[in-house]
């Protein structure tokens, strides 16, 4: 069985992820710099990630199968920033832009 897991987040996540430093940056009353903002990406929580590894270890239908865990849902990095930057210190202004993306940056307009 193989599973593909899309962006994982939660408790014990390295600070250096999108969403933890985001955090951390925004407590200390800084922005940290930002592409554009456009890519759209599955955020998934740690512990449904760990119930559908679980969930596919159990069942005899996922055995030779290829398994993509998501939550269905994709957001925009730029929405996730302007969320997490309003829900703790909505006095910052995020820095979009100030990156460029990478040369193999995934970026689906939808």
């Amino acid at each position: 069985t193989i599973l593909r897991l899309f962006n994982v987040f939660g408790i014990g996540q390295s600070p250096q992820m999108l969403i933890p430093e985001l955090i951390l940056s925004c407590l200390n009353g800084r922005i940290i710099d930002l592409t554009k903002g456009e890519q759209r990406r599955e955020f998934n929580y740690v512990k449904d990630v760990v119930e559908a590894i679980f969930l596919a270890s159990k069942t005899e239908k996922s055995v030779g199968k290829i398994i993509n865990v998501g939550c269905g849902s994709d957001k925009k990095i730029r929405d996730v920033v302007n969320f997490i930057v309003d829900y703790i210190d909505n006095s910052l202004t995020p820095e979009f832009g100030s990156l460029n993306y990478r040369d193999n940056e995934i970026c689906l307009s939808t």
